[in-house]
């Protein structure tokens, strides 16, 4: 018979799985149509931090193991950032990609909203999770509330040049990475 946690994990680590199922699949189909894309990298980039993201999840995932009562609430609060990351995966590729040659500037253009309002809402629920779940405090989250609000700087005042998109991209895989490296054993969610 199977814990608690091992039957709700199961949930998780599926729809992680399709996430990270969808980022390998559609880098692998750039890769296969590289001569027929366009690519820009801030968008390379952000792939890459969405499989981080994925796999962070998952390593974070183990930690559920120590809540003692569940509950359907509990269930769907926790569900939500790995549907949400999903979500995030099926953003940054396109439906169909055409005979033509495929401009990946021009895609993320039209979608960094909907990619930065789906990050967005993965900062505002790892927020929440640290806080209800894993018991941090505000003061140590400030980090993730300065992400959360240039996200929503960009948004608001349409911040639609390239250099934006570049730096946003660049600092927030530095910044995963550096987190990373420098607290290896500490939770970390973005």
């Amino acid at each position: 018979m199977i814990s608690v946690f091992e039957y709700i994990t199961i949930l998780i680590s599926i729809i992680l799985g399709l996430g990270i199922t969808k980022l390998l699949a559609g880098f692998a189909t750039m890769i296969v149509r590289i001569r027929h894309c366009n690519l820009y990298w801030p968008h390379i980039l952000f792939i890459i931090l969405a499989f981080l993201i994925h796999i962070q999840d998952w390593f974070v995932t183990y930690e559920l193991r120590t809540i003692d009562k569940w509950n359907l609430p509990l269930f769907l609060f926790i569900i939500l950032y790995p549907v949400t990351l999903y979500l995030l995966s099926y953003m940054l590729f396109p439906l169909k990609y055409g005979n033509h040659q495929y401009d990946f500037k021009n895609f993320f253009m039209m979608n960094y909203e909907r990619i930065y309002s789906l990050l967005i809402v993965l900062v505002i629920l790892s927020i929440l999770q640290n806080i209800y779940i894993f018991h941090y405090q505000w003061k140590e989250q400030i980090i993730q509330i300065i992400i959360s609000i240039a996200l929503i700087f960009i948004l608001v005042f349409k911040l639609n040049k390239s250099l934006v998109h570049k730096s946003l991209a660049f600092m927030l895989l530095t910044f995963f990475i550096i987190s990373i490296i420098f607290q290896w054993n500490t939770l970390i969610i973005l």
